[in-house]
């Protein structure tokens, strides 16, 4: 499965604020704009196969994820303080920000059955899974010496990386009697101590 979306949001947002009285403290005024893309995929396999020995059987599954998403958005922000009801000082905020994050993932589970008796059988399972993530976004201010945004915004800029696994199994006995299939206590408890 290939998915695909993309998206573009402008906002613009108006604010005042006023203390006891009725004196106004500060106006101001917001405009913001996001276009974002992004890719993702998620694919699996399944394997399935039977011995010519009745029951006994082996059963392989594999799963892919990957997701590549992006975004480029700008800020640009006009705020007024006021003394006296005039304007004492004047804040701009001018900024670009970027945002690149891919995430992926593979994994595989395994199980294989063996018969013991006629009613009564093995199956051995276990599974692994590995992931990878990077995220980077890079926000910059506008540089009025050169007219550019080149001014790096380090309190608003980050990079995260993840890596990890995780790998698993276990076991358990199954046998039928009239009907009727249970999971002996012993083995139970066993198994969940290493899947846990």
């Amino acid at each position: 499965m290939l998915g695909y979306q993309k998206g573009n949001i402008a906002d613009q947002s108006d604010y005042g604020s006023y203390i006891p009285g009725g004196q106004l403290l500060n106006t101001g005024t917001t405009n913001i704009t996001n276009a974002t893309e992004g890719y993702n995929t998620n694919n699996s396999i399944l394997y399935r196969h039977k011995f010519r020995k009745k029951s006994r059987t082996l059963s392989v599954n594999g799963n892919m994820q990957y997701n590549d998403s992006r975004m480029n958005g700008t800020q640009y922000s006009i705020n007024n303080f006021y003394e006296n009801g005039s304007i004492d000082y004047l804040d701009t905020l001018n900024q670009v920000s970027k945002l690149n994050s891919i995430t992926q993932s593979y994994g595989a589970n395994l199980s294989y059955t063996e018969p013991l008796s006629k009613r009564s059988l093995l199956e051995l399972r276990g599974f692994y899974t590995t992931s990878r993530g990077n995220l980077d976004r890079v926000t910059f201010d506008y540089n009025k010496t050169s007219g550019k945004h080149d001014v790096p915004n380090r309190g608003l800029s980050n990079a995260f990386e993840s890596n990890y696994f995780y790998t698993g199994g276990g076991m358990s006995y199954r046998v039928q009697q009239k009907n009727m299939a249970f999971l002996p206590a012993p083995i139970y408890n066993m198994l969940h101590c290493l899947v846990r």
